[in-house]
């Protein structure tokens, strides 16, 4: 019962910035699936493929793939991982194609029932905002460090987790958004599992609602 009070604590916090701004609010969605393939005890390369829903469901506003691979430099407590991803935005009369690279370290850690993970990575993204003849590209830079507590239940196989997220930009020299996420995922066996987690992205603009709902499967 002390989790569970813990969880949506966790939660009321999560709301606080938006309850308290006067910013635009807007729902959304990021619906996905993660592949993953190991090779030995160590390395892991993964495909993911996700759409993502705005203005308040009513939109399609992009389609992403993700290759990552990661290694296993301390056994169970740390990793290393580098990822490209190609982004297809929806516009109102044409697509835009970004590229974003990333590599980062993960931290893990173990209490009993509770897991803890600190990741931190440099994320660029090459944003093209070419449209008719005209061309510019606008790249982005970022810091991204991301805290999660999570709790494994062995029967039902449910892991509930709580996690915040800090976006630092490096041209702005500023934090440019805070993402709070509350969920569940359920292992169905070792290669199945589906998650469902809310999420609110805090920034500068406007505040973000997310319901996000995701596949994995390993292998």
């Amino acid at each position: 019962m002390k989790f569970f009070r813990l969880f949506l604590l966790f939660i009321s916090l999560s709301l606080l910035p938006s309850l308290s701004s006067a910013q635009e609010r807007e729902w959304g969605s990021n619906i996905g699936a993660d592949f993953q393939k190991k090779f030995g005890k160590k390395f892991a390369l993964s495909l993911s493929e996700e759409v993502r829903l705005d203005n308040d469901f009513r939109h399609f506003d992009r389609l992403s793939s993700t290759l990552s691979g990661s290694y296993q430099l301390v056994k169970k407590h740390l990793k290393g991982g580098i990822s490209y991803g190609a982004l297809v935005y929806n516009k109102d009369s044409y697509c835009l194609l970004n590229h974003r690279l990333s590599a980062g370290l993960t931290g893990e850690a173990e209490a009993g029932k509770f897991g803890f993970s600190l990741r931190g990575k440099y994320q660029t993204t090459i944003k093209d905002e070419s449209y008719g003849k005209q061309y510019k590209v606008n790249p982005e830079q970022c810091l991204r460090f991301k805290l999660s507590v999570d709790y494994n239940w062995k029967k039902p196989h449910l892991t509930p987790f709580v996690a915040a997220e800090v976006y630092y930009g490096l041209f702005e020299k500023d934090v440019t958004t805070m993402s709070y996420s509350a969920g569940i995922d359920h292992r169905f066996d070792k290669k199945n599992s589906l998650g469902l987690a809310f999420e609110l992205k805090d920034t500068n603009k406007k505040d973000k609602f997310f319901i996000n709902l995701g596949y994995k499967f390993r292998f």
